[in-house]
C-alpha cells in the first residue's frame, strides 16, 4: 500500500512537472514604439497601451502614453492614438496595410486609419498626413504590428516623421457599444 502511495505522488509530481514546464505562455508587455526626431519613444505596461474594439461601430481604437522619452531637448512625454475605422471583425486586419482615410477607396465601406502623437512639449497634437499601417499578428486577442508616417501639428506648420514604429502585444478589449 505504501508503494502504491508513493508511486501515486510520484506520478501527480511528474505530472504537475510536466504541465507546468510545457505549459508556459510567456506574459508579454504590451509595447508601442517609434523613432520620432533621433529620439526613440517607447509606450509600455498595461494601463499606458490599450486597445478598444466597439463592436456595433465596427471601430478599433488603440492608445498609448509614453514613459518619458530623453532626448537633446530635454524630456518629452507622448500621447499616441490610432482610430481604424470600418473594422467587421479584428482577423480582416490581420497582414493589410491600412490606408489613411484619404487613400482609402470608399472611405464609407474600406477600413481606413487616422492617427496623432502628442508630444508634451507642444501645443497640440501632430496628425498622420501620410502613414504606413499594418497588423502583422493577432493572438489570444492581442495585436502586433508596425507603422511609420509623416505628421502635421494642427497648430502650427511644424511637422514630424515617424520611424520604425512598432507594436507589440497591445491587449483588446471588445466593447458592445
Amino acid at each position: 500500500m505504501k508503494s502504491i502511495l508513493h508511486l501515486t505522488r510520484l506520478f501527480l509530481v511528474f505530472i504537475s512537472i510536466t504541465l507546468f514546464s510545457c505549459n508556459k505562455e510567456s506574459v508579454a508587455t504590451p509595447e508601442i514604439s517609434f523613432d520620432v526626431s533621433g529620439t526613440k519613444v517607447i509606450c509600455e505596461g498595461a494601463e499606458k497601451v490599450y486597445g478598444l474594439y466597439y463592436l456595433t461601430q465596427n471601430k478599433l481604437s488603440i492608445s498609448a502614453s509614453s514613459n518619458i522619452a530623453k532626448s537633446s531637448g530635454g524630456e518629452e512625454i507622448y500621447d499616441v492614438k490610432f482610430i481604424i475605422q470600418n473594422v467587421e471583425n479584428l482577423n480582416a486586419l490581420i497582414d493589410v496595410e491600412i490606408p489613411i482615410q484619404s487613400s482609402a477607396n470608399n472611405s464609407a465601406n474600406d477600413m481606413y486609419v487616422s492617427g496623432y502623437i502628442r508630444p508634451n512639449t507642444h501645443p497640440a497634437e501632430y496628425i498622420f498626413t501620410d502613414i504606413y499601417f499594418k497588423i502583422t499578428r493577432l493572438k489570444h486577442n492581442k495585436i502586433s504590428g508596425s507603422f511609420y508616417g509623416s505628421l502635421k501639428s494642427t497648430a502650427n506648420t511644424s511637422s514630424m516623421v515617424v520611424e520604425l514604429g512598432t507594436l507589440s502585444d497591445v491587449s483588446i478589449t471588445t466593447l458592445q457599444q
